[in-house]
């Protein structure tokens, strides 16, 4: 069914393009000479009109056919068709094209007025004469002719630069200020032939184009002197053939290099302090590209500078941050603004500086002087002075102190020099000037005068020295000389009228004499030389007997601990010799002595005395010649006393009566919490450990544990935890038996864990009363005859205690962390070591 009506079809067509030939055949040559005219742009949509309106409105249109001719003028077959002859209306209507030469690329528009067949994407090969024939209902049939022309625009334009070589990157240059340029604009392709033009923004430039071979058309622009107003200018290329599309075209931007306009310094001039900071402002304008800024101070180039540029990049403002110094007074201080492009391009801008700064100060010594002058001399100091302004004062020191002037004593002061006459060795030392004006003060360098003399006694009154026979003296000769490299002369004299030589120490400040008989005694005198000249009046060193028991010198005193005193004692006893030191202990203003201790050492540990009692010590040696001269010093036991406050003398102020009262109520506060805390805490420790303190410091001894013969004794414990005794099966020694008693047994209760309970000696023959007297020490504060040995008081293990007083024994108590209670006994007998229990 369906290919017998396309066959209906191709019948109608093929008798309807019958006919069509037949009546185009018969019709008169001016009527196919009515010709119009369409224009279409290669790529662009071509519009063919024709008028299908019929002649009356009760006709219609029953089918349109297009042609196309051939070269000849012949008309081809139909390539488009619209019919709608079995359809009432037009938009039922059937199109067809042929798809060799139209394709899909073509569409009757027959609702527009007139119609049209347009032909989308036109190509060349549409370019020719095109037939619409009409047929109707009942009008006759109504031909037009049209010849469309197809334009091909031109394919590309490129720029070439005065050397021949394209742009590329859209940027022409840079050039320099007055360059001339030459630029050429070619055009490809085109039909028609295309006319290329240059423009300058909106305004033409150049339109003379000419033909080249290739179907190419070229332009070349001149321009004259390049100037600052053509920087970044658009120059664009135009190559267009026709007035339906827009030109093809190139841009681009005119790039120029241009030095800058202006630079200058920002602000007034105006005078600096040395030693501040400061900012100048350097503004370049007009530069292109960015402008390179340096600046300069006199020929020294200074680069703490950071610059800031506008948006357009037209201004550029670089900031110098510096700090003048006095040797900048009248430097020439500028910015240096150049484009590093374009030669000779810098300008400069600077101004002078005017530096104001504290007096610099230099101090010289009179010409042909040096600072060692021979005492008796004169002597001038030049102060060189460099300062802006002025200074209104100048001023001189000796030895940091302020010099006047003083013409009796032969000091002349004039402004700027210092005169010295007849100078003392107490002009020695160190001189500077100083000066002062309105930006401060200022001090010259230090010049140190040495005041040569020779040689003098440094001390005015002869040297006593005393010496048994036998004994070997050091005797130094103490001179004052500078400089002082000396020789010495020493010589000797008695009372026999003996002098002597002694050429055997010329170089030497000190002899080793040696008293070796009566004769010996006398004179000696010494006398030095230096390179100044030779000692006027010898110095005299008298050697006298001494009393052969005179060999105590000195004996000081020092606090070892709370309620102790050390004493140390020098002599000059020879150590071979049979020797004891005696120090007798008596109450301040009485007879009452209290210890007498005998030592072969030269120091004594004085201890057990009341605290605060104030003591006199009376020291001595025996030797089996007799006792020496004895040492007098007065002490004071030492104690812990507080100290009483100093009134101060204040006005009470309502706000300050206030604070005191909130201090006070916080402080009773913090009182009553802290004994809240601690009851309780007691509290709970008792109930935790159930331990009764009187019950578990009782000891049981019998008298049977006692051994006479050994003297050993035994003691019995209660058999109580938490009891632990001092010592069991103690062997007394035999030094201590004729004062044997019943061993003192004592259970203390430590409640700081860094304290110590000790227990003084017992048998002690010092002590009057021979009973045994409790001491409390802090652990830190213990005196030297105990030392602890266990780095810090803990519940583990073992803590030796040694004692160290010359072979006496003491109990020491030390505390132990037990169920929360501290205690601890120890033991610390002669010249051992001992270990206490762990609980």
């Amino acid at each position: 069914m369906h290919i017998s009506k396309t066959v209906t079809w191709w019948l109608i067509l093929l008798i309807g393009a019958t006919n069509v030939f037949s009546d185009i055949a018969t019709k008169s040559e001016n009527e196919l000479d009515k010709t119009s005219s369409i224009v279409a742009v290669q790529g662009n949509v071509a519009k063919l009109p024709c008028d299908i309106t019929p002649s009356f409105s009760a006709d219609k249109v029953h089918i349109v056919i297009w042609f196309k001719e051939d070269n000849e003028g012949r008309l081809m077959k139909p390539i488009y068709t619209f019919d709608s002859r079995d359809n009432s209306v037009l938009e039922q209507g059937k199109h067809w094209s042929d798809e060799l030469i139209l394709g899909d690329r073509a569409y009757f528009r027959f609702y527009e007025d007139p119609a049209k067949l347009t032909i989308n994407n036109v190509l060349l090969k549409d370019e020719g004469f095109y037939n619409c024939r009409v047929d109707f209902k009942q009008s006759p049939t109504r031909n037009s002719r049209l010849n469309l022309t197809v334009i091909v625009p031109p394919s590309s334009v490129m720029v070439l630069n005065e050397k021949g070589n394209k742009v590329t990157n859209y940027v022409l240059g840079p050039y320099i200020e007055g360059d001339v340029i030459s630029l050429t604009c070619i055009a490809t392709g085109g039909l028609p032939i295309p006319k290329v033009t240059w423009w300058q923004e909106n305004a033409l430039l150049d339109d003379s184009s000419e033909n080249l071979s290739n179907n190419t058309v070229r332009n070349i622009l001149h321009m004259e002197k390049l100037q600052r107003k053509h920087f970044h200018t658009i120059l664009t290329c135009q190559a267009s053939n026709n007035d339906f599309v827009a030109p093809i075209s190139t841009s681009m931007r005119l790039d120029l290099n241009l030095p800058p306009l202006t630079a200058n310094l920002v602000g007034e001039e105006f005078p600096v302090s040395a030693g501040k900071l400061y900012q100048l402002q350097c503004e370049v304008v007009g530069s292109q590209p960015l402008v390179k800024i340096t600046w300069w101070k006199g020929h020294v180039n200074v680069v703490d500078a950071h610059e800031k540029n506008s948006d357009d990049g037209n201004v550029t403002i670089s900031t110098l941050t510096f700090m003048p110094t006095a040797e900048d007074e009248g430097k020439y201080v500028s910015c240096n603004a150049e484009n590093p492009t374009i030669p000779n391009s810098a300008l400069v801008s600077g101004r002078k500086l005017t530096v104001l700064h504290s007096p610099l100060l230099t101090l010289n010594l009179g010409k042909n002087l040096n600072n060692k002058i021979k005492e008796g001399s004169d002597i001038y100091f030049d102060c060189n002075i460099k300062a802006n302004p002025w200074v209104y004062k100048i001023s001189w020191k000796h030895n940091d102190k302020m010099l006047n002037s003083n013409t009796a004593k032969g000091v002349i002061i004039n402004n700027q020099s210092l005169v010295l006459q007849n100078v003392r060795r107490d002009k020695t030392g160190s001189y500077l000037c100083v000066a002062n004006n309105e930006e401060g003060e200022g001090e010259s360098n230090s010049i140190h005068l040495e005041i040569e003399y020779s040689p003098t006694c440094r001390s005015k009154k002869p040297a006593i020295h005393e010496a048994t026979l036998n004994e070997t003296l050091e005797i130094k000769c103490e001179l004052d000389a500078s400089p002082k490299e000396f020789e010495f002369i020493w010589t000797f004299n008695n009372s026999a009228g003996f002098q002597q030589y002694l050429s055997l120490h010329r170089n030497a400040s000190a002899v080793i004499y040696t008293i070796k008989s009566e004769n010996d005694y006398g004179t000696l005198f010494c006398k030095g030389i230096n390179p100044i000249g030779d000692q006027e009046e010898p110095c005299m060193i008298n050697v006298l007997p001494r009393s052969k028991l005179d060999v105590l010198i000195n004996c000081t005193i020092s606090t070892e601990s709370n309620q102790s005193l050390n004493v140390v004692c020098t002599h000059r006893l020879d150590p071979d010799r049979k020797h004891s030191f005696i120090a007798e202990v008596y109450e301040f203003g009485t007879d009452n002595l209290l210890r007498n201790l005998t030592s072969t050492k030269s120091s004594f540990i004085i201890y057990g005395l009341n605290p605060g009692l104030q003591i006199e010590i009376k020291i001595y040696i025996m030797t089996e010649a007799g006792s020496s001269k004895a040492i007098h010093l007065n002490a004071v036991i030492p104690r812990w006393e507080n100290l009483a406050a100093s009134p101060l003398n204040f006005s009470i102020t309502p706000t300050l009566a206030i604070t005191v009262s909130i201090v006070v109520v916080l402080v009773l506060l913090s009182i009553g919490l802290l004994a809240i805390t601690r009851y309780r805490l007691c509290k709970r420790r008792k109930m935790e450990t159930n331990y009764n303190e009187e019950n578990s410091l009782k000891t049981k001894i019998d008298d049977n544990d006692v051994d006479g013969d050994t003297n050993t004794f035994t003691i019995k414990e209660e058999m109580n935890p938490d009891v632990v005794p001092l010592a069991t099966n103690i062997k007394l020694p035999n030094s201590r038996s004729t004062f044997q008693q019943q061993p003192y047994k004592s259970y203390i209760h430590l409640k700081d864990v860094d304290d110590i309970q000790v227990e003084r000696p017992l048998l002690h023959p010092q002590y009057i009363n021979p009973h045994p007297k409790l001491v409390h020490y802090n652990a830190n504060r213990m005196p030297p005859y105990i030392r602890a040995m266990h780095p810090r008081f803990a519940p583990a293990g073992t803590m030796p205690v040694v004692h160290e007083d010359q072979g006496y024994s003491m109990d020491a108590f030390r505390p132990l962390l037990t169920n929360r209670i501290s205690r601890m006994p120890m033991v610390a007998l002669p010249t051992q070591q001992l270990t206490a229990t762990q609980l």
